[in-house]
């Protein structure tokens, strides 16, 4: 099946352009890039003024928009635009799917922004995350290249893998990825023996198809650990998790692994479905 990369445009950072491009060559990948215009229009202008101006952004957008896939995508044949003032997941969400024999990923930018206005506005990263059913790859603004050789799995015993959605990802990246390594937090409400068990399991089934080993965090420094065992491997690696799982559920569990881990650790956050 074809890989179809969904590379959500935003012009603050030009990073994105290169992990595309990369990527879109390494994987054989066609590129569909979509951009939301701000819809900049003032409060008194009337219906008819109000589309001048939106098609006005959305002409200069796509402009833009070429004009940074001549410089990027020069080796890349297969390129969409979308330029819309509609959100970015209703976007996404109108697009079809597999029954065009497409794989999707989405890729989007990462930002780090201050407690207090992730708290308010939250992020568009996180609003994807939350409103859509295809694999996500958020990219922290620090990136600027990584062909990823290694898959940091994040889960627990309590949310079961997605087997399907992790061999699509593998497939996508077959021609990279040659480990896997499953790591898991193990807190006093947790059976560690059940947890130990399923990742036993976990990793003869995956063992298969690349080698895949184990870790169990515990203690009072676990998310120390972690962070300090994902970055120094994260220029080659990308981290794995699950919608629905802990690790984006629980606040303190999401605020460390994208906050500590994903921007101070510069590792690619990806997020499978469900």
């Amino acid at each position: 099946m074809k890989t179809r990369l969904i590379v959500l445009i935003d012009f603050s950072a030009d990073n994105l352009f290169y992990i595309a491009g990369l990527w879109a060559r390494a994987l054989k990948a066609d590129l569909y890039l979509i951009h939301q215009v701000p819809g900049l229009i003032p409060s008194l202008a009337d219906g008819e003024s109000r589309a001048l101006i939106i098609e006005e952004e959305k002409k200069n957008a796509l402009i833009k928009l070429k004009s940074k896939t001549t410089s990027y995508f020069p080796q890349v044949k297969e390129i969409q635009y979308h330029v819309s003032e509609q959100s970015i997941s209703t976007t996404i969400n109108s697009l079809p799917a597999k029954n065009e024999g497409f794989q999707n990923i989405v890729i989007t930018g990462l930002k780090k922004r201050g407690f207090l206005e992730q708290l308010i506005f939250g992020s568009t990263a996180t609003r994807i995350i939350d409103d859509t059913d295809y694999p996500i790859i958020a990219i922290p603004s620090k990136i600027t290249a990584v062909l990823p050789e290694k898959i940091i799995l994040a889960l627990s015993y309590r949310y079961p893998l997605n087997h399907k959605a992790y061999h699509e990802l593998l497939n996508t990246f077959d021609r990279t990825i040659k480990q896997c390594e499953i790591i898991t937090v193990i807190t006093p409400k947790d059976n560690e023996a059940e947890s130990e068990a399923y990742l036993q399991r976990l990793t003869s089934d995956l063992q298969l198809e690349i080698p895949t080993t184990y870790r169990l965090f515990k203690g009072d420094d676990h998310f120390e650990e972690i962070k300090n065992h994902i970055v120094i491997q994260s220029s080659r690696s990308i981290l794995v998790v699950q919608k629905g799982s802990r690790t984006l559920t629980d606040q303190i569990f999401r605020k460390f692994f994208i906050n500590e881990i994903v921007h101070d650790g510069s590792i690619p956050l990806v997020v499978l479905p469900l």
